[in-house]
């Protein structure tokens, strides 16, 4: 017997920014050179642009989130062009 499920479509961001995915992985072994041991990544939904930090202890997860979101504020704010920088990046990332 074949069973289908009825499932919506995952919200998906209809502008950059608007979505942030955020995934901490770790611990990394071996330890990189410089002993980072964990991975955070945080990908904007709408571009799939992709920002990495690397770590040296799961508790530096914090300090990564508060370094990127200003960020994100910056890039939401900016104005280049009569755009927003946020659309700019988009802009030249469908370029490609």
């Amino acid at each position: 017997m074949t069973q289908s499920f009825s499932r919506q479509s995952d919200l998906r961001a209809t502008k950059p920014l608007e979505l942030v995915h955020c995934d901490l992985c770790g611990p990394i072994k071996p330890a990189a050179k410089d002993g980072f041991k964990y991975a955070i990544s945080f990908v904007n939904d709408f571009s799939s642009a992709n920002t990495v930090y690397f770590l040296h202890q799961k508790s530096d997860a914090t300090r990564a989130t508060e370094k990127f979101m200003p960020i994100v504020l910056l890039l939401g704010r900016l104005n280049v062009c009569g755009r927003t920088m946020a659309q700019n990046l988009l802009m030249m990332s469908s370029d490609h």
